[in-house]
């Protein structure tokens, strides 16, 4: 009886889902009262398992999505991140502390070293 009985609810949901896509906005409504219903007397039928069957395969599909959402390698391709580490640059560049100390007009730190320093507060 409950292979008959669920093959009659699936056949009922088809039929429901079709005239609800090709109905208007009241049909559509009660498709999804009448899915309610059918479920509610699916739990009523079966028991304890048509209450736990969606809620299990609910818990799945958040976990999915959690995990869709949270990782960022599921959205980036491996040969868009291969192609990112082709093009850069296989030396670091050398800067010339030198040359950058003479364009700024900063004296560098080992010629102010015995110095004292002088705080832009202090009066004297």
């Amino acid at each position: 009886m409950g292979l008959a009985a669920t093959f009659a609810y699936l056949a009922i949901i088809g039929i429901l889902g079709w005239r609800a896509w090709h109905g208007s906005d009241t049909e559509k409504v009660m498709f999804v009262v009448n899915v309610i219903l059918l479920w509610m007397s699916a739990i009523w039928l079966f028991g304890y398992p048509a209450l736990i069957g969606p809620a299990v395969v609910a818990a799945g599909g958040f976990l999915l999505f959690l995990v869709v959402m949270t990782s960022s390698d599921l959205r980036v391709p491996v040969a868009a991140r291969a192609q990112v580490a082709s093009t850069a640059p296989e030396k670091p560049v050398e800067v010339d502390r030198q040359a950058a100390v003479k364009q700024s007009g900063e004296t560098p730190a080992l010629q102010t070293a015995g110095k004292p320093v002088r705080s832009a507060t202090a009066s004297s």
